[in-house]
């Protein structure tokens, strides 16, 4: 199966620390060319380096705040900018939020 998923493209929110971070890891691990999307830039960067230099795959790190809309536009466009695809999406981001999933409005809460 990792031989399938070589050379996939995958997005992962909240990826420079902690379950998001150990989970674009494991795809990198697996042969998965990554953008890595959390909210602090310096972080990011850092773990985009790690991990790209200990797996040798692609990471494009894009900091973007999942309850905006437009970060999330960006985060998308700038997967495929550089990739041409996405296979794979990783949601991992903590939000919170008071309503329902399905009474939440587009982009944000």
């Amino acid at each position: 199966m990792a031989q399938e998923l070589k050379g996939k493209v995958a997005i992962v929110t909240g990826a420079s620390r902690g379950i998001g971070k150990a989970l674009a890891s494991t795809c990198a691990s697996l042969g998965i060319n990554l953008t890595i999307a959390a909210r602090q830039d310096g972080p990011l960067k850092e773990t985009a380096d790690e991990i790209a230099k200990k797996y040798q795959v692609e990471v494009l790190p894009v900091v973007c705040d999942v309850t905006k809309l437009s970060d999330l536009e960006n985060l998308v466009n700038k997967t495929r900018e550089k990739y041409g695809k996405i296979d794979i999406l990783i949601n991992n981001a903590g939000v919170s939020s008071q309503y329902p999933f399905h009474k939440q409005a587009d982009g944000g809460f």
